[in-house]
């Protein structure tokens, strides 16, 4: 979603979403959150891992 679509849905300037936006990039790099994103981010690649193996059965199960 383009900020222009974002700003038409939520009623506010362009201008504004791209600050939004850069408050939140620069939030979620502060030193405080990295641990948690790291979290978030194993979590996120052992999902993906566990997708793939899945699928990979899948595939098997087919042939």
């Amino acid at each position: 979603m383009t900020f222009k679509k974002i700003a038409r849905e939520l009623g506010i300037s362009r201008v504004r979403v791209n600050q939004i936006y850069k408050s939140a990039l620069k939030k979620l790099a502060h030193q405080k959150n990295k641990e948690k994103w790291r979290e978030i981010m194993d979590t996120l690649e052992a999902l993906e891992e566990q997708r793939v193996k899945k699928e990979n059965l899948m595939q098997g199960e087919r042939k």
